[in-house]
């Protein structure tokens, strides 16, 4: 799996708010080497960081990888960022990069195409927890791809600022494409 291309579409996981597992499988359902059908939407629900290493092994255990909870640093990154993230129009909300984080810290892709940056709050995610999964992050990236250079909710900004505010350790794996 580390060697797979990941395409996330933060428009269709806003879109799908609490429909996670409905997206799951539209776009990851090649993934599991189960067969799989959305009888337990509890998969891939991530309702609080109290409960976060707990729905990670849930979905850790479905996507046919048990026993594997959150890497070193991942819960009080998560903790960092939902104390200090303000909301802005457009972004995330907690349950959506909490599974976000955990999709891909389990998948552990080195390379994810991300189609709609925005703020590049989802980018930032995905890239912090790649560098925690995978052993070189200087070898993972992310290139977000957007069709404008100014962020549309925040015009004063160019596309994917929250990049270097969230990450900026990490900034150089991702690469914006306009």
């Amino acid at each position: 799996m580390r060697d797979s291309i990941i395409h996330i579409f933060p428009e269709a996981i806003r879109a799908a708010k609490n429909g996670h597992l409905r997206l799951f499988f539209a776009l990851f359902g090649q993934l599991s080497r189960t067969r799989l059908t959305p009888r337990d939407p509890e998969i891939c629900r991530f309702p609080s960081i109290e409960s976060f290493a707990q729905s990670y092994a849930k979905l850790a255990t479905f996507l046919g990888r048990p026993n594997l909870g959150p890497p070193e640093g991942e819960i009080d990154f998560l903790q960092r960022i939902l104390s200090s993230q303000p909301t802005r129009p457009g972004s995330l909300g907690p349950e959506d990069y909490f599974f976000l984080t955990a999709f891909t810290g389990i998948v552990s892709p080195r390379h994810v195409i991300e189609v709609g940056t925005l703020t590049g709050f989802s980018a930032a995610i995905i890239a912090a927890a790649m560098a925690r999964r995978i052993p070189s992050p200087e070898t993972a990236r992310v290139d977000s791809i957007d069709i404008n250079a100014q962020c549309v909710t925040e015009p004063s900004q160019p596309t994917g600022f929250e990049i270097r505010e969230l990450i900026p350790h990490l900034a150089s794996m991702v690469r914006n494409q306009f």
